[in-house]
């Protein structure tokens, strides 16, 4: 385990560890010798440090966006697909039908297959 000063410097130090290892807690923590437990008491008791760490998640969310992007401009039908099935619900692409009816609403969701599976 890395000895640092104070508190402070092993959070501040957390946050490299976290972006390095893509906003997955379990990684950076293994990385830097601390538990999970020990992040998530830190973000319960310092909402800024919480808040810096949804940045960094944002932000790899934002990176795999792009990526997703990248696919879909190079007609990659996977991408297409997955896209719309997600971001496409309010025009009916998705594999779920919801009837409302009486005030009751409905869930059936396609069993069927996707080749992509």
């Amino acid at each position: 385990m890395n000895n640092f000063s104070s508190k402070e410097e092993r959070k501040k130090e957390f946050l490299k560890y976290y972006e390095k290892n893509n906003a997955i807690i379990r990684r950076a923590c293994k990385e830097m010798g601390i538990t999970r437990e020990t992040v998530y008491r830190w973000q319960r008791e310092d909402e800024n440090y919480k808040n810096l760490l949804s940045e960094i998640e944002e932000s790899q969310i934002d990176y795999v966006e792009d990526k997703l992007f990248e696919k879909i401009d190079q007609g990659s039908e996977k991408s297409i697909h997955f896209y719309l099935k997600y971001k496409g619900r309010k025009k009916g692409y998705s594999n779920q039908l919801d009837i409302k009816s009486e005030g009751i609403i409905f869930n059936f969701i396609s069993d069927e297959k996707n080749e992509d599976e």
